[in-house]
């Protein structure tokens, strides 16, 4: 699973590159939301593509993407076209879930309201 949090330049390692049927293929990934049938698609350049252990793929939410907090079932397949997104004619490199974790700010301060009282037993 991978971990996605918003705010944050997300870094996603993968193995897609020993099944590549495509020189310098352009990525298109796909997220899918299983709960609200929402889908996502994004190109993503691979920052290690000479490297033969992994590939790498940076994601900053929500800035390159806007995924809403929930669990997303993902895709990323290789074109030969930039821009191409009829993914059910390319070829699948690797697939799995994405979670997005859900941002809050923490409160730092406390502001008492009505009579506190404290014990001192």
């Amino acid at each position: 699973m991978i971990q996605l949090q918003t705010s944050t330049a997300n870094k996603m390692y993968i193995v897609c590159d020993d099944i590549l049927t495509i020189t310098n293929p352009t990525y298109l990934w796909r997220f899918y939301n299983e709960q609200t049938k929402e889908e996502h698609l994004i190109e993503i350049a691979n920052e290690k593509e000479s490297n033969t252990w992994f590939d790498l793929f940076t994601l900053t939410l929500p800035t390159d993407l806007n995924l809403l907090a929930a669990v997303y079932s993902w895709e990323v397949y290789e074109s030969a076209t930039p821009g191409d997104e009829d993914y059910e004619n390319l070829n699948q490199l690797a697939n799995g879930v994405a979670r997005v974790a859900a941002s809050f700010t923490a409160n730092t301060s406390y502001e008492p309201t009505g009579s506190d009282t404290v014990y001192n037993g």
